[in-house]
């Protein structure tokens, strides 16, 4: 590699998505970004290196950041997944969003006077802070009649979008954690072999944490509206992660 050589590659996420407006930078000894490519709809880019001694980082809101040597003219990158909440109790007094602030309209990001770069990069916040959000939910939800007398407990995993315009749009459960001391291994094997008792529980828990699924996709889609995320000073659509927990009170 030598200045002004060209380096090439693709950003995708770990599921093989392609990122539209990663972010990808050339950073000298100092930290000062000297060069800077933008990934199109595909994650293609392309980067006339300044130095082949500086490094390169690659960015996307809600993808942990990374970093790595200018090593040849083909670099390929994988994202991980950054955004996925803790369930924390904090109180906090949520921020009232007003439709026609600045929060909702693209930003210009101009180069520095020095020839440096100038780069912005926000992830969605949902009004009030991570706080609010564990606040949000233990307001909103609800246990269902059947869960509660199934005994059942769930860790439900919801993935949703929060786009452009800070709804959140497209709520699915990618994972469920859940248990009941009213379906033991013994009730397992006493509905597989036919008992019309155990069939019944099994089926009865089954559906209790059906109902608990929907609840936490329920309660995510009535979220408000959330500041959206950025990139390069554009709005753009950001994934999430997030647990919502179901305990009972143990007497």
């Amino acid at each position: 590699m030598k200045p002004g050589d060209t380096i090439n590659g693709t950003v995708k996420a770990k599921n093989g998505q392609p990122l539209q407006n990663a972010n990808l930078v050339e950073i000298d000894k100092i930290g000062r970004i000297v060069a800077i490519a933008v990934t199109d709809k595909n994650g293609h880019y392309a980067m006339k290196v300044v130095n082949p001694g500086n490094k390169i980082r690659c960015s996307y809101v809600g993808y942990n950041m990374q970093t790595f040597d200018i090593s040849s003219n083909q670099i390929d990158v994988t994202m991980e997944e950054a955004m996925k909440f803790a369930n924390v109790k904090v109180v906090g007094h949520a921020d009232s969003i007003d439709s026609s602030s600045w929060r909702y309209k693209d930003r210009d990001n101009s180069n520095g006077d020095d020839g440096t770069f100038s780069m912005m990069e926000q992830d969605p916040t949902f009004p009030g802070g991570k706080a609010e959000i564990m606040k949000y939910l233990s307001v909103h939800l609800r246990y269902p009649a059947v869960a509660r007398e199934m005994q059942a407990e769930a860790e439900v995993l919801v993935r949703f979008t929060v786009d452009k315009t800070g709804f959140v749009r497209s709520p699915q459960v990618v994972e469920t954690n859940s248990q009941t001391p009213l379906v033991t291994a013994e009730t397992a094997k006493a509905a597989k072999e036919g008992d019309e008792e155990a069939i019944e529980v099994t089926k009865n828990y089954y559906d209790a944490i059906e109902a608990l699924k929907e609840e936490a996709i329920h309660v995510v889609r009535n979220m408000p509206r959330w500041e959206p995320g950025r990139q390069n000073g554009k709005r753009i659509e950001t994934s999430f992660t997030l647990p919502v927990s179901f305990k009972l009170d143990k007497p």
